[in-house]
């Protein structure tokens, strides 16, 4: 996956939004498979299970040649239904994966069936890769809240300090409520200090003017940053264990994975704050 665009004259990646409607796509739900309209039985990280018309079950690993003709088949419709070709029963009929597409916080679904992106603040497509879910697990289960990801005191590489900069100026601020939707926010929130839980007593993130929450991509994935003390804390789906865990908020050193697709997490030295 390398191109999505968020127009529909722009280029498509078919199978990026796929992969994301795959991703986000819950039991009950319908996908449409060599023809017929199968229900989704589970999700997981490594399979993803159908149930066929007749009632006999299809299993499709991750990486496999079955999976990749699903996605094919899929992107397919999805591109007739971005040219209104969408009908019940016919080449554009994609199910419940429009709504699964949808679910994911990066996107939408315009008119006519078409696919959106709600992170832009002006017209145009973005370039890049976009997992929608975990890096390194397609279309793997996404996990239900981003997790922190790095901070850009984390960031030693050029090109991950340019990627930041670009993130940062194609953000758009968000409520606090509306990060929280999408970010697990507790975990870092508690180790500044903030009160998290109804029971607690002192100041609450919601409530601090000094961060500021904001909507954009990191190398066209969907992420979720808050901005506090001029240090971005980046969020972005991933495996649990690709969730960093600052000894303090504030310090560098950490193991981050600032790759669109790295299936394992490359060290960085610490930097300076950008």
């Amino acid at each position: 996956m390398h191109h999505a665009a968020s127009g529909p004259d722009s280029a498509l990646d078919t199978e990026a939004w796929a992969r994301v409607a795959l991703a986000n796509a819950r039991a009950g739900e319908t996908v449409p498979f060599m023809g017929a309209m199968c229900t989704v039985l589970s999700v997981s990280e490594k399979v993803l299970r159908l149930r066929e018309p007749d009632g006999k079950t299809r299993t499709f690993s991750v990486i496999s040649e079955t999976m990749e003709r699903l996605v094919r088949d899929l992107g397919g419709r999805l591109l007739a239904a971005q040219h209104g070709a969408a009908s019940v029963g016919g080449v554009g009929d994609v199910g419940d994966m429009l709504a699964a597409l949808r679910r994911d916080p990066a996107f939408s679904v315009g008119a006519g069936g078409v696919p959106e992106l709600n992170d832009l603040d002006s017209p145009g497509a973005i370039s890049g890769t976009i997992s929608g879910a975990i890096p390194g697990a397609i279309p793997g289960a996404a996990p239900d809240k981003a997790t922190l990801a790095f901070r850009c005191v984390d960031l030693e590489l050029d090109a991950d300090v340019e990627e930041l900069h670009d993130m940062v100026g194609r953000s758009r601020e968000i409520s606090f409520d509306d990060f929280a939707q999408h970010a697990d926010w507790k975990p870092l929130a508690k180790s500044m200090g903030y009160a998290t839980e109804p029971s607690d007593v002192g100041l609450r993130l919601s409530d601090d003017w000094a961060a500021s929450f904001h909507a954009s991509t990191w190398r066209g994935e969907p992420v979720q940053y808050m901005l506090h003390s001029a240090i971005e804390f980046v969020f972005r789906k991933q495996l649990p264990h690709k969730a960093i865990q600052p000894a303090s908020p504030w310090g560098g050193m950490e193991r981050v994975d600032t790759a669109a697709h790295a299936p394992g997490a490359a060290p960085r030295r610490r930097g300076a704050r950008p």
